[in-house]
């Protein structure tokens, strides 16, 4: 029975007194344990037929171009079968390891036939994703296609000996999708699953940044690129300037002016994490992504924010590069900075702290 015959009966029935209220929903919602099942199965599935085909086409995979065009197709029948059953677990799960099959014989065919340049093969892959992303409608696999799309435009700033940039310039994609309404309204679901997709790419970034760092710093690993001085003191300045127009943008929002008293010590504390990002590039991308979850009262995405500061934190604390009581002093005094910040907007922003989160 189509939407609309079902109702046209409801309305019959209700009109006859027989019934009363909303009508009930087309698709009952099964019990977690039987979804998990169903989604296990769907991967079991997966697994078993992608080891048939790869048993009984093994020669295809020593040729890149039969390679690719095997690729083209998995990720084809992946689409189909979203579209075709958008509500069936099994299906969902099947298709979606099906499509990262294919997605990883997209790569190595052009891998093999981009002459194993990484950024070329990087861009042509995110390329891949972002139809993938248009295509199939699944929630899941948008997220997974966004921010494998992330990661590609990374390493394609990376083989540019650019990537100091990247994490600067994916926290102010992340502040837009997630705070503009115009994207919400515009993309709908698809800006949100490219929201997550780009937080995830953020969280991961921020440890990342940090880590090439020390790497280029401390270590010099031949064969790894690494980035010149000034592009890294760039990309830190460009995480921190993002930093300081959301927080500026976010008092705006609340109604208070940034050159007013109270606008002027959230601008401060916020500038003392953004001066942090020196010494810790990942932290100010961190906490981007913990202040657009607040904002956008998405209590994941902030815990999300939370465990990327942690993470920062903590690599920055036990990396080698200067002493422990170094380090300690350095954090206990912006620690005490930031707790005389709150404690001088708890006295000039009373209720600011006061959240109506219906």
């Amino acid at each position: 029975m189509s939407a609309a015959a079902r109702a046209q009966t409801w309305a019959r029935l209700a009109a006859a007194g027989l019934v009363q209220g909303e009508p009930p929903p087309t698709r009952l919602q099964s019990p977690w344990y039987v979804r998990v099942m169903q989604g296990g199965s769907g991967w079991l599935g997966a697994l078993f037929l992608l080891s048939f085909v790869g048993g009984l086409f093994s020669l295809l995979f020593r040729s890149p171009e039969a390679t690719l065009v095997l690729g083209v197709a998995a990720c084809g029948a992946a689409v189909l079968a979203f579209r075709r059953w958008p509500d069936s677990d099994f299906a969902g799960q099947l298709a979606f390891a099906v499509s990262l099959a294919g997605q990883a014989m997209i790569a190595y065919g052009l891998w093999k036939l981009l002459g194993e340049r990484l950024g070329v093969v990087a861009a042509a892959m995110g390329l891949v994703l972002a139809g993938l992303f248009a295509l199939a409608p699944s929630t899941l696999h948008r997220i997974w296609s966004a921010w494998s799309a992330a990661c590609c435009a990374w390493l394609v700033l990376f083989d540019a000996e650019l990537a100091p940039l990247a994490p600067g310039l994916f926290a102010a994609g992340l502040a837009w999708l997630w705070l503009s309404d115009g994207a919400l309204a515009r993309f709908g679901g698809r800006a949100q699953a490219a929201g997550w997709g780009l937080a995830l790419a953020v969280a991961q970034l921020a440890v990342v940044a940090a880590m090439l760092w020390e790497l280029r710093r401390l270590v010099g690993v031949a064969g790894v690129p690494a980035p010149y001085e000034a592009v890294h003191w760039v990309g830190v300045g460009l995480s921190a300037v993002v930093l300081v127009a959301l927080a500026g943008w976010l008092i705006a929002r609340e109604g208070r002016a940034a050159l007013s008293g109270t606008g002027l010590v959230a601008l401060a504390g916020v500038a003392v994490v953004a001066l942090l990002g020196v010494k810790a590039p990942g932290l100010a991308p961190a906490m981007v992504l913990l202040l657009v979850g607040f904002a956008a009262g998405s209590r994941e995405l902030a815990g999300l924010g939370v465990l990327a500061l942690l993470a920062t934190l903590s690599h920055y604390y036990y990396a080698l590069h200067v002493t422990l009581l170094e380090k300690s002093l350095l954090m206990a005094v912006a620690g005490g900075v930031l707790l005389l910040a709150w404690l001088a907007l708890r006295r000039l922003w009373p209720g600011g702290g006061e959240v109506d989160r219906a």
